[in-house]
């Protein structure tokens, strides 16, 4: 059943048919008589506020579960600062973030050229 809110939100005429069919229930002719209006003309404003309620509902239902959407979304949190001291092994070395042993810059510089 649509809400208090949105039904109040209907033009006068359109209002008044609806509660009159959809909240007391009646039928089209007792609803055609009540108003005055010819039975054509309940069916078109009925059919018209229906179409209205729905939309309405619709927003609602999207800016409820936007805001749903919003409230559970956890804080925003910054990355973590990486370490300013350089880790070093256990003889002293230096490592990698990762843990493992930094290689050379000039790796041909490890070996020593001899002559034969």
């Amino acid at each position: 059943m649509p809400s208090k809110k949105a039904i109040d939100a209907l033009p006068r005429q359109q209002k008044e048919i609806v509660v009159l069919r959809d909240i007391q229930g009646l039928s089209y002719e007792e609803i055609e008589q009540i108003t005055g209006e010819a039975q054509g003309t309940v069916k078109s404003r009925l059919f018209r506020a229906r179409q209205q309620l729905q939309e309405q509902l619709k927003d609602e239902r999207n800016r409820f579960e936007v805001g749903l959407f919003r409230r559970q979304s956890p804080p925003p949190t910054s990355p973590k600062p990486l370490p300013t001291k350089t880790p070093t092994s256990s003889t002293g070395e230096e490592l990698c973030p990762s843990g493992h042993r930094k290689r050379d810059s000039n790796p041909g510089s490890r070996f020593e050229e001899k002559s034969i």
